[in-house]
């Protein structure tokens, strides 16, 4: 063989055989150097079963791959096989092809305890200390780009366990697939799908399409049956809860630009069921059967939230009032941790020119079924619990800043129902239409509230409330009409402390008719800008005023059924001398008969009111004139008078001359220096108190004799003279005051005669 040509065969067969055995030895090598030296690369220890690398194909595979924790018995990373193929020829025409990335049974298992990963030693063996940073380099705009394609990326059968120390959180993620037909940097759209099931419930499938030279993406989501019972630990960090459970399917689109995310595009459907949310003593926060949501587009950039259905089936909530003011939802809330002193303080100006768009919100179809509120109060001195059932709201079209019209209607209760409509714009309330009508609302059920004001408590009796309100440029015009049925009240507990006086068994049993019911009209008008409107004060405080007037005139609202003025029928009207009861003093007894009969369970009531230094004045002057009258009729004596010699001696003028003269005779003055009226309070002193007494009782009998003979029963008749006060006196007309009043509801020291 000719020199020329031996050489260079040698030359080659030793380059082959180089290459052989460079091929053949440079993986074992390769093996032996990352485990002899793993500590030094990645500061832990690596094990692999196999290590295979072809050069002429590009080719590596990895099969039993152990990454240890630092204890360097318990694994961090572990696979079964990793393959990875590579077109070596492309780089010399300055791209970068991946033929294939295929993973095996990952097994991935790592922890967080506050700030601290399990993993941070390998951030750290990794991270360029700022000292030994290069200084910038500027970019070489007329190098050749690399283009970059990375293919056939999948992971078969992952596996993720996540464990967060500080909270007891875990997660876990198993049989974790991920297909990728390509990933590209150099112009061509990526497509990347992946697919994980969570070993405590739920799977995701995912798939994402990327431009990246438009930066344009699109992402699919599908999650089904995902458990929310993971995320408890997460949200017991600023909640107290004490249970999170439910069902959670998502089917979402996201179109948007990476350079711009907020303009970012949603759509799709969320769904929850099966919903719980207890606190931390196991009282009810949130629940649900269902809740739905189409969503047709949400736009982050423009604030805009287009919803096709937005529906809750089954809602449940309650809420709680604590004496101190404060909520269960207050109290459910964790107070923010202070920061730390050592935390570094961010001196940044800020300069937020941006002004967020205001939101706009459009629901297609809004409708909650079977939804339960149960509202308990313990502000109050005896606590008030009540459920609202079945509630169910439907709106079209529903926008808050426009004109809505939304319709409710739910249980009250055991036995009451409600219905309202709203026709108006809820953020601008100057003009709508409103109306609540409440039917057989069991009263017995707000006696806590009763009691609180009154100390009353209900023991029967059904509200009917219609109310209709029409708004019209801030002026309210509205007519309520309230009915109230076989309504009784108990006796006003004296261990309550009311914040009103209010008679309230009084006055409802005076507003009752014949059939057991009380029907009041309250009609409303106002500026409902006005800083003092309140619906909700003019409605009690109308209420209270009124039940106050009936307690304090019952006449007011009975007398008219008997064609009597109320005023007049109040009180009578005496003479300090009188013995004998007028014609218009019995038509006025006739007609409160005809009241007390119509109201079986209430008494009638007279006080009499006798101002005693007139009547001692009246009738020491009317004891004058009749002995002056007896003195001009000798041998006559008083008994002997009649009605006739009476009103002539009534008629007497207390200046009469003849009179004055008797008077000087019987007190033996002789100067004339006292007036008639003295001399007579002396004449007749020692008797006065016993003829007023007399003629007070006498009074007293013939109004109980009366009254008796028009079938009113003597029981149902409280009839008594009024004594003087000791530390002042009566200065008025003497009179009977008249008033209704229940039995056991009469004031102390009042006792039949």
């Amino acid at each position: 063989m000719k020199k020329s040509v031996k050489i260079p065969l040698i030359v080659l067969g030793s380059l082959a055989f180089l290459v052989i055995l460079i091929s053949l030895l440079i993986a074992p090598v390769a093996k032996w150097y990352v485990q002899k030296h793993s500590k030094e690369l990645v500061g832990r220890v690596v094990t692999m079963e196999k290590l295979r690398i072809n050069i002429f194909s590009g080719s590596l595979r990895i099969v039993g791959f152990d990454l240890k924790e630092p204890d360097e018995h318990n694994s961090f990373v572990t696979f079964d096989t990793l393959a990875v193929k590579v077109k070596l020829l492309d780089f010399l025409r300055h791209k970068v092809t991946v033929q294939k990335i295929h993973l095996t049974d990952l097994h991935v298992s790592a922890w967080q305890n506050n700030e601290v990963f399990s993993f941070d030693d390998i951030i750290r063996k990794f991270s360029t200390p700022d000292s030994l940073k290069a200084a910038p380099v500027a970019e070489d705009t007329t190098a050749t780009p690399w283009a970059i394609g990375i293919y056939d990326i999948q992971l078969r059968r992952g596996n993720v366990h996540f464990s967060d120390l500080a909270i007891g959180g875990q997660w876990n993620i198993e049989d974790l697939s991920l297909a990728i037909p390509g990933v590209y940097f150099s112009g061509a759209s990526t497509d990347i799908g992946f697919d994980l099931l969570f070993r405590d419930g739920g799977k995701l499938a995912a798939n994402l399409k990327y431009d990246i030279e438009k930066s344009i993406f699109n992402l699919h989501l599908d999650l089904e049956k995902f458990t929310l019972a993971g995320l408890l630990p997460y949200l017991q960090q600023s909640l107290r809860l004490g249970e999170f459970s439910g069902i959670l399917d998502t089917h979402l689109d996201v179109d948007g630009d990476l350079n711009h995310i907020m303009n970012s595009v949603v759509k799709g459907t969320v769904a929850l069921t099966g919903l719980n949310m207890l606190d931390e003593q196991k009282g009810l926060v949130l629940a649900a059967n269902n809740i739905f949501v189409d969503v047709a587009s949400i736009s982050l950039a423009e604030n805009k939230f287009e919803i096709n259905e937005f529906s809750t089936e089954g809602l449940a909530t309650r809420y709680v009032m604590n004496k101190d003011s404060s909520s269960n939802f207050t109290r459910l809330i964790k107070p923010s941790k202070a920061p730390s002193k050592n935390a570094a303080k961010d001196t940044t100006a800020k300069t937020d020119t941006a002004v967020p768009k205001p939101m706009q919100l459009l629901i297609t179809q809004l409708a909650l079924k079977e939804t339960h509120i149960s509202y308990t109060d313990h502000t109050l001195q005896v606590p008030f619990h009540y459920e609202l059932k079945d509630l169910s709201l439907t709106s079209h079209n529903f926008d808050p800043n426009n004109h809505n019209k939304v319709d409710i209607h739910a249980r009250l209760g055991a036995t009451g129902k409600t219905a309202i409509l709203w026709d108006g714009n809820f953020n601008n309330l100057s003009n709508l239409k409103l109306k609540v009508d409440l039917r057989n609302v069991a009263l017995k059920d707000f006696t806590p509230y009763s009691l609180e004001y009154t100390a009353y408590p209900v023991s029967h009796g059904f509200l009917h409330f219609t109310s209709h309100n029409v708004v019209k440029n801030n002026m309210l015009k509205g007519a309520n009409d309230l009915n109230i049925s076989k309504c009784t009240v108990d006796k006003a507990r004296k261990d309550i402390k009311p914040m009103m006086k209010v008679p309230l068994r009084l006055g409802l049993y005076i507003l009752k008719d014949r059939n057991d019911e009380i029907k009041i009209e309250l009609p409303i008008e106002g500026d409902i800008k006005s800083p003092g409107f309140s619906y909700k004060k003019i409605i009690l405080n109308t209420l209270t005023n009124l039940l106050v007037k009936v307690a304090m005139s019952p006449f007011d609202f009975v007398s008219g059924a008997f064609g009597s003025d109320a005023d007049k029928l109040n009180e009578i009207m005496l003479t300090n001398t009188q013995s004998e009861l007028t014609q218009v003093q019995y038509d006025k007894l006739s007609k409160l008969s005809g009241i007390i009969l119509s109201k079986p369970d209430l008494m009638l009531s007279f006080e009499q009111y006798i101002n005693y230094g007139q009547a001692s004045k009246d009738l020491s002057m009317l004891n004058l004139k009749r002995d002056y009258y007896l003195s001009l009729r000798p041998g006559e004596k008083a008994e002997s008078l009649d009605r006739k010699d009476e009103e002539t001696i009534a008629a007497i003028e207390d200046n009469d001359e003849a009179l004055l003269v008797y008077a000087n005779l019987r007190i033996a003055d002789t100067t004339n220096t006292a007036d008639v009226y003295t001399k007579a309070s002396l004449l007749y002193k020692a008797q006065i108190a016993t003829q007023i007494a007399t003629l007070a009782g006498k009074r007293n009998q013939l109004v109980r004799d009366y009254l008796g003979s028009l079938q009113v029963p003597a029981e149902r008749l409280h009839i008594e003279t009024v004594a003087p006060a000791a530390d002042s006196a009566y200065n008025g007309p003497t009179f009977y005051k008249t008033n209704l009043v229940l039995p056991d509801e009469m004031p102390m020291g009042m006792a039949n005669e």
